[in-house]
């Protein structure tokens, strides 16, 4: 980082209008380390959680033994008014249709050896796989190179877009923790217990990625990207079209193309239930989260005069 900014720095004429450039620079982050200092990020990430047998109760999902900071539903907000804001309805109850169809499409798409989910849909499960956050500012900046954005677009453009996935992250747990909702790793193998005759159990049953360590509704991955694509399409149109890399795709680092923020969401929302990771109901619900903390954020934060 010092010899990038040193090389940034080496292009500028030497002078006061340089030196009172740097002094406001330092002056900006110390404001925000500052807005940021004990903001309820630093905690112990690793939490047990009591063993429960009650369906429907999230439970933790090997390989992992804990569930992944809790505390995050209280981290300092950055545009959203409360965590509460926009909190989506409670998941379909067992005995619905909505929950039936869900549980048997992540059941049969989701699987680890799944005999219907397409080729197709095995990439791009892998390809998303990665955290929301480093995959769409990997987005944002290949559309800000493709856009040619000068200096002041691509910076607003880039804090915008993060504000919107940091407080759609503390959104997310907010929901998460409310709700409690286990995953379809415990609700397959468990299914004999949730009441509903059309749903059958599978003891054996594993899905194609591993689980991350927090509860099912709702996604969390879903509610990113939707946030960080409201933010894109808003500022530059939603029919933008770009080529991304992903390090989690096979063959790592190959690249996949779309013509607009929108079908990048709702693939990356989608990649969830071909992963065998998230019931169809949690993604609908963090894409809908996601889209409200989004406009939310642009139309409130950081407007232009």
């Amino acid at each position: 980082l010092d010899s990038c900014l040193a090389e940034s720095l080496a292009e500028i004429k030497n002078g006061e209008k340089k030196n009172r450039g740097i002094e406001l620079g330092k002056q900006a982050a110390q404001a925000i380390l500052q807005d940021r200092a004990n903001d309820g990020s630093e905690q112990n990430p690793i939490v047990q959680i009591p063993v429960s047998n009650v369906p429907g109760v999230y439970q933790v999902v090997p390989p992992f033994d804990f569930q992944f900071a809790p505390f995050w539903e209280n981290v300092k907000l950055f545009s959203l008014q409360s965590k509460n804001q926009f909190r989506p309805a409670p998941s379909p109850e067992f005995n619905t249709p909505e929950y039936t169809e869900a549980f048997n499409e992540v059941k049969e798409y989701g699987a680890l050896n799944s005999t219907v989910r397409t080729q197709n849909q095995t990439d791009y499960a892998k390809f998303w796989y990665e955290f929301s956050e480093a995959g769409w500012n990997r987005i944002a900046r290949v559309v800000t190179h493709d856009q040619e954005l000068n200096l002041f677009e691509a910076a607003r453009l880039f804090a915008l877009v993060d504000m919107a996935m940091a407080d759609a992250y503390t959104a997310g747990w907010d929901a998460k923790n409310y709700y409690n909702f286990w995953r379809p790793y415990t609700a397959i193998r468990g299914a004999a217990n949730d009441g509903n005759d059309n749903t059958v159990a599978d003891a054996a049953w594993e899905p194609l990625m591993p689980t991350p360590p927090v509860q099912d509704y709702p996604s969390t991955h879903s509610a990113l990207g939707n946030a960080a694509g409201t933010v894109l399409a808003k500022l530059l149109g939603d029919n933008t079209s770009f080529v991304f890399e992903s390090p989690t795709a096979f063959p790592v680092y190959s690249s996949r193309g779309y013509t607009s923020f929108s079908k990048a969401a709702q693939e990356n929302a989608d990649s969830r239930v071909r992963a065998g990771i998230h019931f169809r109901f949690a993604c609908n619900a963090g894409l809908q989260l996601g889209g409200k903390i989004g406009k939310w954020t642009v139309d409130n934060y950081l407007r232009k005069l």
